[in-house]
């Protein structure tokens, strides 16, 4: 039923496309309509002043069409998208792509490439031939007609959670807000703002290792959920969590999206993934953003858009293809904008008991429970479906305070 296909993964580098040199890579249509093909490229971290050209071709090498992009403006990291509205194939016929490059070294950009998901297929890179790699691309046709009666039909199995209560004398419709102070007073941020707070993190299936902060924030407390009876602290308390439904990855979102439920006992909240390191003293912090908002977010460094994000987790394998293809679906027939952005969900900051921050939670979580499991895809849905705006923490200010580690420890596991 699925319109996208996804070959490879990102796991390798191909190396500069210079002039000269050709990648190649086989496919074999599953739909006849071809849509756009999607494929993540490197820079190297410069600007590269090359043309890039990716050919689609008969298997005997007759062209059918080339798009070109140039490499000034491709991002790195980032899926770029060539555009192959309207290009006919036929279903089961075998094609080849190809991948060109006028540029000289050092002035180049880099695809990627990893472990096959189809079988009997190789990829040519610098005219070595690699058996059962594949180059990393999405290849997306039109919907057909009995594909979009399939996915309409399609009903993703929804599990029963068994969640804490919501303590609902905790509930508030407004927090107290620290107030900037005059610049003849003195400085209030070596003080933290009203009420307790809580820094917490959650691992289970040996998703992470647990990390601990580099400076000790006084008058916090450091909270670790967990399924493991291994993982060690002498700061962080360990909580113990357990995993409902064979299903680590939600399990783990349920402290992460429902404070309010797991940590009642406290009135504002951060949230940090397992693969973040807190490497400041974070009074500043707390003091700063909770003037400012009562649900603090990071702006994804990578990427813009669920519609994006949505194709980097079809590439990576990060959830079932056809639950996700349904969701993204749905939020477009809802007129969803491209361009409403997209956090980055590795460190939350919260005022957990006020009313519209648990119930835009809780809204959060039903979309986890019953639509894909990355809860990155859903969050800026239904922030704009509350319409309301996102207070984010630009990526400067989070490298002030935080060191991202990149993949989890055990990404793979989950």
């Amino acid at each position: 039923m699925l319109n996208v296909e996804a070959y490879g993964d990102d796991s390798a580098l191909t190396g500069e496309l210079l002039r000269g040199l050709c990648i190649e890579q086989p496919f074999v249509a599953t739909a006849r309509v071809l849509k756009a093909i999607s494929i993540p490229f490197a820079t190297y971290r410069r600007t590269n002043n090359c043309t890039v050209s990716l050919v689609l071709q008969e298997e005997d090498e007759t062209p059918i069409a080339t798009r070109n992009v140039k490499g000034a403006t491709v991002k790195d990291n980032r899926l770029h998208t060539f555009d192959f509205s309207g290009v006919y194939l036929e279903r089961g016929k075998r094609y080849l792509l190809k991948l060109y490059s006028d540029a000289a070294p050092a002035n180049g950009i880099t695809a990627k490439y990893g472990p096959a998901r189809h079988k009997d297929t190789y990829v040519v890179i610098r005219k070595s031939k690699s058996r059962n790699k594949e180059l990393s691309f999405l290849m997306e046709y039109e919907l057909e007609k009995e594909q979009e009666e399939e996915l309409d039909a399609f009903e993703h199995q929804s599990d029963t959670w068994d969640l804490p209560p919501v303590d609902e004398s905790k509930v508030s419709e407004e927090a107290f807000r620290p107030k900037l102070w005059k610049d003849d007073e003195p400085s209030p941020m070596d003080d933290l703002p009203g009420g307790r707070g809580v820094i917490y993190t959650v691992i289970v299936n040996h998703y992470d290792y647990l990390v601990d902060p580099v400076v000790v924030t006084p008058g916090i407390d450091y909270i670790c959920f967990t399924d493991s009876k291994r993982v060690r602290s002498n700061i962080w308390q360990l909580r113990p969590l357990s995993v409902q439904n064979d299903d680590p990855a939600r399990s783990s979102r349920l402290p992460k999206l429902l404070p309010h439920r797991y940590l009642p006992e406290y009135d504002y909240s951060l949230y940090v993934d397992g693969n973040i390191t807190m490497k400041k003293d974070l009074r500043a912090f707390f003091f700063l953003f909770l003037c400012k908002s009562d649900m603090v977010m990071v702006r994804h460094r990578d990427r813009k858009t669920a519609y994006e994000e949505y194709r980097t987790c079809l590439l990576m394998g990060k959830d079932d293809p056809t639950v996700m293809m349904k969701q993204i679906r749905e939020y477009q027939q809802e007129g969803y904008p491209a361009d409403n952005g997209l956090i980055h969900g590795a460190v939350i900051l919260r005022r957990h008991h006020v009313s519209r921050v648990s119930e835009a939670m809780e809204q959060w979580w039903q979309e986890v429970a019953t639509k894909s499991r990355r809860d990155q895809l859903s969050y800026n849905y239904i922030m704009w479906k509350r319409q309301e705006e996102i207070t984010y923490m630009e990526q400067k200010m989070f490298k002030m305070f935080f060191d991202w580690q990149g993949k989890h420890a055990g990404e793979k596991r989950c």
